[in-house]
């Protein structure tokens, strides 16, 4: 079948960020979203990490840095990017050495970045010993 006529659910950012500020409710909340995907990606330590926040500071920055297995190009793209992606239900469990069980099971972690600035940036290093 020819991809132009492969019908595909969009929406504008606009339903993104209305989302995101319904379901997650404060700055707090947020950041715990995003520290759980640590823990789901099997990290041993988390590092938060705040540089010049406070009312009224510009170029303020909140870095969360972890020692899990990492993303690859495609896992963003195929899996953090797409608003109720199933891998979470599809796979319940981190992979080994841990199969912990998943605490970010709504998919609102990638709501909070909304919530906590205008920028994003994501430097990732999957890792070769896990298969996810």
């Amino acid at each position: 079948m020819d991809d132009n006529r492969i019908l595909k659910w969009r929406f504008d950012v606009s339903t993104f960020r209305l989302i995101g500020r319904d379901l997650i409710t404060d700055r707090v909340t947020a950041l715990f979203e995003l520290v759980k995907n640590c823990y789901d990606a099997n990290a041993q330590h988390v590092n938060v990490i705040f540089e010049n926040v406070g009312a009224g500071k510009s170029q303020s920055v909140i870095r969360i840095e972890d020692d899990g297995y990492g993303m690859s190009f495609e896992d963003i793209r195929d899996k953090w990017m797409v608003i109720g992606t199933s891998s979470k239900r599809v796979n319940p469990y981190s992979p080994e050495p841990y199969h912990r069980k998943c605490v970010g099971e709504k998919g609102i972690g990638r709501f909070a970045v909304d919530k906590l600035g205008d920028n994003v940036s994501i430097i990732t290093l999957k890792s070769a010993t896990y298969r996810v």
